[in-house]
């Protein structure tokens, strides 16, 4: 019998999966509690988490309340015992939401709006409630900056989620998480029924080269609002890409920056100033692949509205110049 000190987390997890596929759940369920068990006593916090995770989803089947594991992920951030692991059960309780409202969203965009004051019934929460809370866990999540951006993620590995070809532009757990909160942030209207006050973007700096766009202070009225969060999460990321000295995770964070602006601008020749603000990335970084992800971008931007950009390009024009991009780069993503 494998004891603590020799325990194979690996060979574990694959009787846990196969018990799954033979349909015997409780089997599935005692092997994962023996894996809780023996990560707990080796002090393996990441196993622990992601055992819990794997518990917890399992019970949700059985469980005839939709929101107990919403209980439980929330129960966790109350007692976690440290701040990387609050923060790590602060993402997972806000996808936990996030999974909650993909399968209930027909009962809560329905739902009246509720006053102020939360309710303790999880089930009686409005959208904008669980919106409103989702987003504070997000932040939550990413609270401890210092801490979490000195902290490996490859000793959570069991735990995150890696994209494919990221590994050189996550190269900590605050990025990891920051990822998450960003993507979140730049798409939580569409949870939200609420219109109150949004942050506009509707100046032309928004989209100046990095070091300024760090620079620039947001409106502090906005403070509230996920557009203003969304940019200030990013002058954070970037801020942190500059002073490590991170060249690929700066020009990734940055193209993410000006395409979510463009997305929410509201500006007088915006497709200006989307190409001006990425052929600048191409300009500053040549030969950098991530830089070629800028151009692809541009290029396929001006396919895209061709009408628009006739006769200065013509089809022809377009597709050589991908062809080149992709001869210059064929490992790249676009």
């Amino acid at each position: 019998m494998d004891g603590p000190s020799s325990f194979n987390y690996k060979k574990a997890w694959q009787e846990v999966d196969s018990f799954g596929k033979q349909a015997k759940p409780e089997s599935a369920k005692k092997a994962a509690l023996k894996i809780l068990r023996i990560a707990d006593s080796l002090g393996d916090r990441p196993q622990v988490i992601k055992t819990k995770c794997w518990i917890y989803t399992f019970e949700k089947i059985q469980d005839k309340d939709p929101t107990d594991i919403i209980k439980k992920t929330e129960k966790e951030v109350l007692s976690a015992d440290n701040s990387i692991d609050r923060a790590i059960w602060c993402n997972i309780a806000a996808k936990t939401y996030e999974i909650y409202i993909s399968e209930n969203g027909y009962i809560l965009y329905d739902r009246a709006r509720l006053k102020d004051t939360i309710k303790e019934d999880i089930s009686t929460w409005d959208i904008n409630t669980i919106e409103k809370r989702m987003r504070y866990l997000y932040l939550a999540s990413i609270q401890n900056k210092n801490e979490l951006q000195s902290t490996d993620y490859r000793a959570y590995l069991p735990i995150v989620t890696q994209e494919v070809h990221t590994e050189k532009l996550r190269n900590s757990l605050y990025d990891l998480l920051a990822a998450d909160a960003i993507q979140f942030l730049s798409r939580s209207n569409q949870y939200s029924t609420n219109a109150i006050d949004p942050f506009k973007i509707n100046d032309a700096r928004y989209f100046a080269p990095v070091k300024k766009f760090i620079e620039r202070p947001l409106p502090s009225r906005d403070s509230n609002n996920a557009g203003f969060q969304t940019m200030w999460l990013y002058q954070n990321i970037l801020s942190h890409h500059i002073s490590q000295q991170q060249t690929d995770a700066l020009i990734d964070a940055d193209i993410s920056r000006i395409a979510y602006i463009y997305s929410k601008a509201n500006l007088p020749n915006l497709d200006s100033l989307y190409i001006d603000a990425l052929d600048y990335i191409v300009r500053q970084y040549p030969g950098n692949a991530y830089a070629g992800q800028a151009k692809y971008l541009i290029l396929n931007h001006i396919y895209q509205h061709y009408k628009d950009y006739k006769p200065k390009y013509t089809l022809k024009d377009i597709h050589d110049s991908l062809r080149q991009l992709v001869e210059q780069y064929p490992n790249g993503e676009g």
